[in-house]
């Protein structure tokens, strides 16, 4: 996929650009947030920016700290000025589903603790309604079978996400099911019913979080949607 990755790349280049040093940063993860971090790893190494983070993955960890940004605990940050984030999914008034990459329970936490949220995607990803959108429900190991039965008296299908043929297991130790819905007219709504369920940690449904949102290609040197 090298216009996606190439995508990715060029948003992560913009996005890098509106840190200044001093920031308090907080980082998503995934292959988006990736290539925000090695951006911004750049502008650190090249121009002694000082840039303090938390991140909400141990891989995003890893990386930021390997490009000389001082990476600390959510419970040492306190307010964050900004949180950079990538999505799976772009629904109606700036919902986004996430949890691609299984660190949905921290994504969301870091993005609730920062004053200003930014969504980077590539245009190959869903933006508008939310039809036949898979939706990411974190989960408790002990109960996963019977949070697996509840979920699917509302989505179409469900299926615990695995790697080969063992769970996946995220950074707070929970599986991950992935629930299809043909339509998620009221995302609000559905995530505070699953939420309901005994054994839900979280769902990839973050409604009412007024992020920006940029969406570019591989061609533009600015994203071709800003909103």
């Amino acid at each position: 996929m090298p216009d996606t990755d190439d995508a990715k790349r060029r948003l992560g280049i913009m996005a890098a650009q509106r840190i200044s040093s001093g920031t308090r940063l907080g980082i998503g993860s995934g292959t988006t947030a990736r290539a925000f971090i090695e951006a911004l790893g750049r502008r650190v190494a090249e121009e002694g920016l000082d840039v303090t983070c938390t991140a909400a993955s141990s891989v995003s960890e890893r990386l930021a700290a390997h490009y000389g940004m001082t990476v600390i605990p959510l419970t040492e940050a306190r307010d964050l000025d900004l949180a950079v984030d990538g999505a799976d999914a772009i629904g109606t008034e700036g919902v986004l589903i996430k949890g691609g990459g299984a660190a949905l329970v921290r994504e969301r936490l870091v993005i609730a603790s920062a004053r200003h949220r930014l969504i980077l995607v590539d245009d190959s990803k869903p933006i508008g309604p939310l039809h036949n959108v898979s939706v990411p429900i974190a989960v408790i190991p002990f109960g996963w079978t019977y949070v697996m039965a509840q979920v699917l008296t509302f989505a179409a299908q469900v299926t615990l996400r695995t790697l080969e043929a063992k769970p996946i297991v995220t950074d707070d130790g929970l599986y991950v099911l992935d629930a299809q819905f043909a339509n998620l007219s009221d995302p609000l709504a559905m995530h505070q019913s699953l939420k309901l369920i005994e054994g839900v940690a979280d769902t990839g449904i973050f409604a009412g979080y007024n992020p920006e949102i940029w969406v570019g290609n591989a061609q533009t040197e600015w994203p071709l949607q800003s909103f």
